[in-house]
């Protein structure tokens, strides 16, 4: 098919009006998928509970051809619901598909006429039964129809069976889902990522030289959040009571992820704050830096003027700690 535009939007005369140009501005604007369009009740399922069949709520659907790359997609809706009864049982399990169809016989012959139709395909009974696969559905298949389908659920029957219930329904609406996907990605990725929790992480006590230690009772906390290549990392090193080792040097710490090289020729630092505590009632604040001083790995702290060490910002004793906050971008 040549490029062409959807008539219904020029206002001239002489353009006819194929039925593809409309089934592809569907499918345009539904990503190309298959599924419901109004809320997550459109075509819900509700087994009887008392019989081998199924009430099917109203909905919208929109549901894409597979016959042609240049098919497109049907619009489908109901106004009320349906029942639809199932076949009975077998000698042995089985797993049955509840398709919505639709049928054009542009596509090929067919017993129905042009329409929608709610279809039970039925599977193959077994031991241990399988849901009929996709491509039985598709040309050649041995369920192909005519027209577009999509596959609203699984149902298993097992030998015996005379009611439908909750349990045995593998409802698959949400598979297909078009006008929410991106939003669902989007509230997903909100979710598992700006709204989730921080992640733990243990922080070393590293000295430019020397064996350095919190000590007996020393500990080091930290959490930090990564969102893309933009981590917060906020922590805190405290000494403890009994075989401290301050090292010699100036004094760094692990980072969680390792942050953008600084080394290169107008590269930026990071630069975070630094909060001091002095167990018998002094503060200090300075700050922690990510720079060509250390890898891309390490955080340095200063403070003041001086690198942060044994002796600054003041002498460290019994319970003293230091904390602190940067963000920073991740290599």
């Amino acid at each position: 098919m040549v490029l062409q535009v959807v008539p219904g939007y020029i206002g001239q005369s002489g353009y006819n009006h194929p039925v593809e140009l409309f089934r592809n501005q569907l499918k345009a604007v539904t990503a190309g998928g298959k599924g419901y369009m109004k809320s997550t009740s459109d075509f819900q399922l509700t087994p009887s509970g008392a019989a081998l069949t199924m009430g099917i709520a109203e909905g919208w659907a929109a549901i894409a051809g597979s016959e042609s790359s240049s098919q497109g997609s049907y619009f489908v809706w109901s106004t009320g619901g349906d029942v639809v009864a199932w076949p009975g049982a077998s000698g042995q399990p089985r797993i049955d598909s509840l398709l919505l169809r639709v049928i054009d016989k542009q596509y090929g012959t067919d017993a129905s006429a042009n329409g929608a139709l709610w279809e039970v395909c039925q599977g193959t009974p077994a031991g241990s039964p399988t849901a009929i696969p996709d491509v039985e559905f598709e040309a050649g298949g041995d369920f192909y129809r005519p027209g577009a389908w999509w596959r609203v659920a699984n149902v298993t029957i097992s030998p015996g069976n005379t009611v439908m219930t909750a349990t045995t329904i593998a409802d698959l609406r949400a598979y297909a889902d078009f006008q929410r996907a991106n939003d669902l990605t989007l509230k997903n990725w909100y979710d598992n990522t700006i709204n989730s929790a921080w992640t733990s992480f243990t922080p070393s006590f590293l000295t430019a030289s020397g064996s350095p230690s919190l000590g007996t009772g020393g500990f080091g906390v930290a959490r930090y959040k990564q969102v893309g290549k933009m981590v917060h990392y906020r922590g805190k090193l405290q000494f403890g009571s009994a075989s401290v080792n301050f090292g010699t040097g100036g004094w760094s710490t692990t980072l969680p992820v390792n942050a953008a090289n600084v080394t290169t020729p107008g590269a930026l630092p990071h630069v975070g704050s630094t909060y001091y505590r002095d167990a018998s009632g002094a503060h200090a604040s300075g700050t922690c830096l990510i720079n060509a001083d250390v890898s891309q790995s390490q955080m340095s702290f200063r403070t003041a003027d001086n690198l942060t060490d044994s002796t600054h910002p003041f002498t460290w004793a019994v319970n003293d700690y230091f904390a602190w906050n940067i963000t920073y971008e991740a290599a």
